[in-house]
């Protein structure tokens, strides 16, 4: 399967999509918000040759070209930065979910994407141990 272009909406709020908030030199933070065309809301999901895991690349404005990565344990926020091949940090594999959703996990599975409970607009995205939360299922959408 080639490049599939979403967008990507938590369960718990369809009206928000996984963009980007600015961090630090050569990375942007992963967060939930409202389509913006400044920051984009556009991803590409990209297979790996060979295996089941794939890339998850931002795609226009800001950001663009660069690929989630895992950092620290968790709780912990998740970074879009710049693709290093071979890097499991970068790496991100789907768990398909009841109704279409689905779960997604980092290399080894041990943390999920977990839309944050802040009380912002735009609450990061930050890796956690999976616990069903609709605030851990996504849904993405061909764009």
């Amino acid at each position: 399967m080639g490049d599939v272009r979403v967008r990507i909406s938590v369960r718990d709020d369809q009206n928000k999509y996984l963009t980007v908030w600015p961090a630090a030199l050569d990375a942007w933070y992963l967060c939930v918000g409202p389509v913006d065309d400044q920051r984009g809301t556009e991803w590409i999901v990209r297979d790996i040759p060979g295996t089941t895991s794939k890339l998850l690349i931002k795609d226009g404005a800001a950001g663009s070209g660069d690929v989630v990565t895992w950092v620290g344990g968790y709780p912990d926020h998740i970074l879009v930065r710049p693709y290093r091949p071979g890097w499991d940090e970068q790496v991100v594999k789907f768990d398909e979910l009841d109704g279409g959703y689905v779960a997604i996990n980092n290399h080894d599975k041990t943390r999920v994407m977990d839309r944050s409970m802040g009380p912002t607009d735009q609450p990061f995205v930050i890796s956690f141990r999976w616990n069903a939360g609709a605030n851990q299922q996504w849904f993405l959408r061909d764009h």
